[in-house]
């Protein structure tokens, strides 16, 4: 698995199997790191330092190349498992926007099987 870390101050990001993780329009002290924890999974750890107000996270996934991410629902969770609330730019399924709270925070980012495949009936 990639693994990335780097502290975003002018920075434009990082890139991990093809995906793009930054935070938008932000120079202050907050790091990243990023890992591609399986096919289609990225774990995202922010560390927010001494940044005192919530911070916008943009994931863009690839749609080209030998990492494209299949065109089928992708989802993202808190380390307790629970949903996060993602913004998209129109019909750009790949372009996630996540507001990440001032604190420390890891986020799941996967693509969730379609409903067929994880059926246990034939």
């Amino acid at each position: 698995m990639l693994y990335a870390a780097l502290m975003l101050g002018r920075a434009t990001g990082v890139e991990v199997d093809g995906a793009n993780v930054t935070f938008v329009d932000y120079a202050g002290p907050a790091t990243l790191s990023v890992e591609a924890t399986d096919k289609y999974e990225l774990t995202i750890s922010i560390d927010p330092q001494t940044e005192q107000k919530a911070l916008t996270l943009q994931v863009e996934l690839p749609i080209a190349g030998p990492n494209t991410w299949p065109i089928i629902d992708v989802e993202v969770l808190d380390s307790r498992g629970h949903a996060v609330s993602v913004r998209r730019g129109g019909i750009e399924w790949h372009k996630l926007l996540i507001t990440v709270p001032p604190k420390r925070s890891t986020f799941l980012v996967h693509a969730v099987k379609p409903a067929r495949d994880r059926s246990t009936h034939p």
